[in-house]
């Protein structure tokens, strides 16, 4: 019995290591362990693991491991934390800059704009592609310049959010939770794994800020460390587009479930789907209305 046990303990780990060997702190380590050896050579360190007993080589092996494993468990839980500091949402002392870079962000904005604007209806193949990228950029902005965030990760991740307020005046921040239950359960498979992907993501930029420390043994560390955040910020920008597209898209599609599951006429047409939206929105919000709402019947 107890040699099943051990037998089942040590597939577990040896699965646990397989699924670490490859996240973010995994990474950050090795590349510690190459700009070290880089400094002073293998050999000393091999000499010294040489030196241990095979008890000392397998004890050492295995401290290795769980401290991998609580490395990633703890770098799992400041994910959330690096997607909002990436976004632009900065603690106190640089909250002062944000004016500087949201500024900057709107000058992009506004040179696409100027640059679509330019190309002809009929134009070059050159040329259409790069309205189709113009047009790219644009759409992944908010479109109420209000809500323009200082980095390009924040700007395509607030144009998902705002879009729903601003095609059918229902709040993503209030009416989110309340959709997310009614949507079908393969588009919430989507948006989980697409999410988690951006936390991954996430989480690996900081692990390449991180690495900065390593310049104490090479200088190499420094433009290492920036291509690395460079790579990780470039995989986010896609996962988000794709997060942001999947947002709207559910409301697109499924807004009307949340009318029905809480009794409430749906708008009639386009043209006052607005009103009812921000009116929703209202009630979920602080449960107040301007009048009764008379509810359907199931």
């Amino acid at each position: 019995m107890l040699d099943k046990f051990w037998e089942s303990l040590g597939g577990d780990l040896a699965g646990e290591w397989l699924r670490r060997a490859f996240s973010p702190p995994f990474l950050f380590y090795l590349s510690g362990l190459g700009f070290y050896l880089l400094r002073h050579g293998w050999q000393p360190l091999w000499a010294q693991l040489l030196s241990l007993s095979p008890v000392e080589q397998v004890t050492l092996l295995v401290l290795l491991l769980v401290g991998l494993i609580l490395s990633a468990l703890l770098s799992a839980q400041w994910r959330f934390s690096l997607l909002r500091w990436m976004e632009g949402y900065w603690p106190w002392p640089l909250r002062y800059l944000e004016g500087f870079w949201i500024a900057r962000q709107a000058r992009h904005l506004e040179k696409a704009e100027k640059r679509l604007n330019a190309i002809p209806e009929q134009a070059s193949p050159t040329l259409t592609r790069q309205r189709a990228a113009l047009e790219v950029f644009i759409h992944y902005f908010p479109a109420d310049p209000s809500e323009i965030r200082p980095t390009r990760l924040g700007n395509i991740l607030r144009a998902g959010e705002t879009a729903p307020m601003q095609k059918y005046g229902l709040d993503a921040y209030v009416c989110w939770p309340r959709l997310w239950p009614l949507l079908p359960g393969h588009l919430r498979d989507d948006l989980s794994a697409v999410r988690n992907r951006l936390l991954t993501l996430a989480e690996l930029w900081g692990m390449g800020l991180l690495s900065l420390i390593w310049v104490i043994w090479s200088w190499w560390a420094l433009p290492l460390a920036l291509l690395w955040m460079w790579i990780a910020s470039q995989l986010a920008f896609s996962a988000a587009m794709v997060y942001a597209d999947l947002i709207e898209s559910a409301f697109d599609l499924y807004r009307f479930s949340l009318y029905d599951a809480l009794g409430w006429p749906r708008p009639a047409g386009s043209e006052d789907e607005t009103a009812y939206g921000q009116t929703l929105t209202e009630f979920l919000w602080r449960g107040t209305l301007e009048r009764p709402v008379r509810y359907r019947n199931h």
